[in-house]
């Protein structure tokens, strides 16, 4: 695949996955992996051409605004969902990567990201990011899915594994801190600290500190819920969310879009199930949009208005002053 986008003079660069994969796991042959991501920021439309010419195809109805890649391209197969992550027959589907954050989506943007494409670099075969920047792309990428309620605990693994193995790293951590405007240091921070609460790890005292209150209490108190929204989404992630915003506007779009589904993120593709959709392709290992079920709903409002108290927004005034009395 990557030969054949050469040919045709297109660059990519591949994100997360087998790149750098020794960083961030003790053995790299052995990491769940299911797809391929390619950034493509300038041509991936192109590059989506010339994949289609090796016999993928898009996979029907997975198409998504808020992903910031094209609809992912597979190659029709009879394989089925097994209730095995790391079965070595399930097929990798490619997502090309037009851009690494949504700002639109999750209401606040981060600058620099646009460097990461100057900055990369040729890994034997293949492009790939540098290293700080592979870093900080597995920090945002984590980011986004643990404000949207589908977070993965290998993901926050790797995170950790890579801080614990580079703790007394001062020259990198020296470039790191040099590099980076200081939203994209305080996302890398928020991820670096999820790493530390769930999995120990030692870190560098460069990557420590740069977070609000309200975040360092949402880790203290909600941290651990974040491993359970896979399973049952209370959506404790959004006082996080709220934490990172810097106006009400933002939050309320953002409360419209998690607490009533005003705007799904992504189409309703599915966990693993036994079929794939449709049976010719493989099925793709994420996480439902948002829930609409009214139930659900209301347990995500009542858990929503818990934290608010907790974390004093506010229009949660009037309500501290009730209890205080």
């Amino acid at each position: 695949m990557l030969t054949e986008l050469q040919r045709a003079g297109i660059e990519s660069a591949v994100l997360k996955g087998f790149a750098r994969a020794a960083d961030f796991v003790p053995e790299p042959e052995v990491r769940m992996h299911y797809d391929i991501d390619l950034y493509c920021p300038q041509r991936a439309e192109e590059a989506a051409a010339v994949i289609r010419g090796i016999g993928y195809q898009a996979i029907p109805g997975a198409e998504s605004d808020a992903a910031g890649h094209l609809a992912p391209l597979a190659r029709p197969t009879s394989w089925k969902w097994r209730d095995d992550f790391f079965d070595l027959e399930t097929p990798a589907h490619v997502e090309l990567h037009q851009q690494l954050w949504m700002p639109h989506i999750e209401c606040f943007s981060l600058h620099g990201l646009e460097n990461f494409w100057d900055r990369r670099e040729t890994a034997g075969p293949y492009c790939t990011l540098s290293r700080h920047d592979t870093l900080a792309y597995r920090c945002v990428h984590l980011l986004r899915h643990l404000l949207r309620g589908d977070i993965r605990a290998a993901g926050v693994y790797e995170i950790a594994y890579f801080l614990h193995q580079n703790r007394t790293g001062d020259e990198f951590w020296a470039t790191w801190r040099s590099l980076y405007s200081d939203d994209l240091l305080r996302v890398q921070a928020v991820c670096f600290a999820l790493a530390q609460r769930w999995f120990g790890c030692e870190m560098h005292v460069m990557s420590l500190g740069g977070l609000s209150r309200r975040i360092c209490s949402w880790m203290q108190l909600s941290a651990a819920s974040a491993a359970l929204s896979f399973f049952t989404p209370a959506k404790h992630e959004l006082a996080l969310h709220f934490a990172l915003l810097d106006s009400a506007s933002a939050r309320f779009r953002v409360a419209m879009r998690r607490l009533l589904a005003v705007t799904p993120l992504r189409p309703n593709v599915g966990r693993p199930r036994s079929l794939p959709r449709p049976p010719e392709f493989p099925c793709r290992l994420s996480c439902q949009s948002p829930a609409t079920n009214p139930l659900e709903t209301a347990e995500s409002l009542v858990t929503f208005v818990r934290q608010a108290i907790v974390f004093q927004w506010p229009f949660t005034a009037p309500m501290h002053a009730i209890i205080r009395r």
